[in-house]
């Protein structure tokens, strides 16, 4: 393609871009942007259940281990 014709296709896409927009957008206003949901609510800081203190654990005597009587190894 020769400079000239480059210059007229351009010239042509350039009158065809500004008439458009000259015209005006085809499609209706755009409303305000409703607000949008916040994603990231203030802590609340709730206070701790009041629940009973718990028992202290008894631990049990553990019951001594019956001696065994080991056999002797026989030689």
């Amino acid at each position: 393609m020769k400079k000239s014709g480059m210059v007229v296709l351009c010239a042509a896409l350039l009158v065809a871009s500004v008439s458009v927009f000259a015209e005006g957008p085809h499609q209706p206003p755009v409303k305000e942007p409703q607000p949008v949901h916040k994603t990231h609510k203030p802590v609340v800081h709730h206070q701790p259940a009041h629940h009973k203190a718990k028992p202290v654990p008894v631990h049990h005597k553990v019951k001594p281990k019956p001696e065994m009587n080991k056999p002797e190894h026989r030689g």
